[in-house]
């Protein structure tokens, strides 16, 4: 009895053993925060076509940027926008500008707590933001994440160059934007499109796109780090394929026409 016990717990040890050299040996992949939702499925079919296991680090590009040219471990970097692609060139830690892999529209969201949800329409909410007639607004960094850039630059657009302090809220990456949508302390924030078909916001507000014209498009880049191995390089490919295409489409993200 005693020898089997002990066998056990040697088996177990080595399976141990066996995991944590598996996690640490896949390839850490950085990923602009927005793609999280696509990105984990699409990385999850990688892995069952390849039997690979990658590791996903969500985050604002900014953030994720200043920390690849800090030296952390990422092989493959998808960046929210051009910018922090072009600052890695300079800085000399990739040789290449990447390719651009997705464009993700944007707009506003008004949770169903909202005091402007009875009959919000883009109108109606640019009035209220005009007016400070709303308790919050949230959106991203705009110095961390281009997706907060964007937003700046759409609020603009639709002639809000004003925007009372102590009713602004600055989430350090787009995801964290949603929690404080769902607050209940929250009347507007302004989001991606593709945050719609989370499971999380089905049926908890409406969105109401931004004019194509009050913004450039956030134009997501994916870039090999130089030190990439195979399998990064092979799931760079596979960010390019028909499959992983077709899942970002499902999340209401557009394919850029040339690679």
């Amino acid at each position: 009895m005693r020898v089997s016990m002990y066998l056990k717990f040697i088996l177990l040890g080595l399976l141990l053993i066996f995991t944590v050299c598996v996690t640490a040996d896949s390839p850490v992949i950085a990923v602009a925060s927005n793609l999280t939702a696509p990105l984990t499925q699409i990385a999850k079919e990688f892995e069952t076509n390849t039997g690979t296991t990658l590791r996903l680090t969500f985050g604002s590009s900014g953030t994720l940027a200043r920390q690849i040219i800090q030296g952390a471990p990422f092989e493959l970097f998808i960046s929210a926008n051009a910018d922090f692609v072009e600052l890695l060139f300079h800085e000399g830690v990739i040789s290449s500008s990447g390719w651009a892999f997705a464009e993700g529209p944007i707009g506003l969201f008004i949770p169903n707590e909202s005091t402007l949800y009875a009959g919000a329409s883009l109108a109606s909410v640019i009035t209220a933001l005009k007016y400070s007639d709303y308790r919050k607004l949230v959106l991203a960094n705009p110095k961390l994440a281009p997706y907060g850039a964007a937003a700046v630059r759409a609020l603009q657009s639709g002639g809000i160059w004003v925007i009372e302090q102590d009713r602004m809220l600055l989430a350090e990456d787009v995801s964290q934007v949603v929690p404080y949508a769902l607050s209940g302390n929250v009347d507007i924030a302004v989001i991606p499109f593709s945050f719609m078909q989370q499971e999380n916001m089905k049926d908890r507000g409406i969105y109401i796109p931004f004019p194509d014209t009050w913004y450039k498009p956030v134009t997501q880049y994916v870039v090999l780090l130089d030190t990439a191995s195979d399998v990064t390089r092979e799931f760079e490919q596979f960010l390019g394929s028909d499959r992983a295409q077709a899942i970002l489409r499902d999340y209401g993200y557009n394919i850029p026409v040339t690679r």
